[in-house]
């Protein structure tokens, strides 16, 4: 978690990560820390969105990012089962149309 508690990046293992909190200015670069290591393994990465309460701008940057990342690495980021408030924002921005990302178990809007 971070200081006031309101973001963490749970490694699962095998390319998977728990997002929880909000995704924003002050967390993004976290969570591109967290999950590089992860883009040099063989598996794809995949990030549960469920407990994410918040996207912003710089949590859709940190997205491609990664997404961009994964598909120089032959390999894509799979957004799993984001909540309605982040599945919104994802909507309104295209990403299914983003670099190296697949977004896998949202619920329709």
């Amino acid at each position: 978690m971070d200081a006031d508690g309101s973001f963490d990046v749970q490694p699962l293992g095998n390319g998977d990560f728990r997002v929880v909190g909000e995704l924003d200015l002050a967390t993004a670069d976290r969570l591109l820390e967290v999950i590089h290591p992860a883009m040099e393994t063989p598996s794809d990465v995949t990030l549960d969105l469920g407990n994410v309460t918040f996207l912003d701008s710089s949590g859709i940057r940190a997205l491609i990012e990664a997404g961009r990342e994964a598909a120089t690495h032959g390999k894509i980021v799979i957004l799993r089962s984001p909540s309605r408030a982040v599945l919104v924002v994802l909507d309104i921005v295209g990403a299914e149309r983003f670099v190296g990302i697949a977004i896998e178990g949202s619920i329709a809007l």
